[in-house]
């Protein structure tokens, strides 16, 4: 699954335009450039941070563009929220 379990919770319990930080993990060789960053009805999802070397970026997304981000096929896993930290 690439949603974690916390990702899984937020797109229950939130509204659709309820926004918060995702760490994204791309698949190997992706890019943020790869990714159909789709413009939903509850906005497009923010770039913030973008690592090359660990294949991990941070986004400011809406519940709905959780959705559109773990059926993206350069997506392999995605986590929300304070589990992000270490």
């Amino acid at each position: 699954m690439k949603l974690s379990p916390q990702a899984r919770k937020a797109i229950m319990r939130n509204d659709p335009s309820a926004q918060m930080k995702a760490m994204v993990e791309l698949a190997p060789g992706k890019t943020p450039d790869d990714l159909a960053m789709r413009t939903t009805s509850a906005g497009t999802p923010e770039l913030l941070s973008w690592s090359p070397q660990s294949h991990l970026m941070t986004l400011l997304v809406t519940t709905e563009n959780l959705n559109s981000l773990a059926e993206d096929t350069a997506v392999t896993y995605i986590q929300v929220g304070g589990a992000m930290r270490r």
